[in-house]
């Protein structure tokens, strides 16, 4: 039965500065946008939830990317028959170098360090929560003031 929380500890750890980057990124937007827009050019002001929804969405991915590859491999792990415990989400993220650096090319991780893999995956979650982020705050800004 304790499979089914398995990496619930690591969807936490990701939650929390998620939100902490992207609903103050928003604000910080949008409010900048919205002045902009009322002494510059006072048709983008409609649009300045969907800007500000899909920069700080885009900025929030970006940042705790490695967080989500973490979070996924812990719960794809499979238990083996000892019983082992899944590793943490430190341990994880190092796995992802160190496996990543034996199948490539040496050299090439020498120089960059291979830090890159951490953000394996984050084309697709930007592909995915962008859109529902711009889609978002267009519908819930507008219906928020009634």
């Amino acid at each position: 039965i304790f499979r089914l929380w398995r990496g619930t500890a690591a969807s936490l750890a990701l939650a929390v500065p998620t939100v902490g980057i992207y609903l103050p990124s928003y604000d910080l937007l949008r409010n900048w946008i919205e002045e902009y827009s009322d002494h510059s050019y006072p048709k983008l002001r409609p649009y300045a939830p969907l800007i500000a929804g899909s920069i700080a969405r885009s900025l929030a991915c970006i940042t705790c990317s490695p967080i989500e590859l973490a979070r996924t491999r812990m719960q794809a792990f499979k238990q083996s028959s000892g019983g082992a415990k899944p590793p943490g989400m430190w341990k994880t993220m190092l796995g992802v170098l160190s496996s990543r650096q034996s199948i490539s090319h040496p050299e090439n991780l020498q120089t960059t360090r291979g830090y890159h893999l951490l953000w394996t995956g984050m084309g697709a979650q930007l592909a995915r929560d962008v859109p529902f982020s711009a889609i978002c705050w267009m519908v819930l800004e507008p219906v928020s003031y009634y």
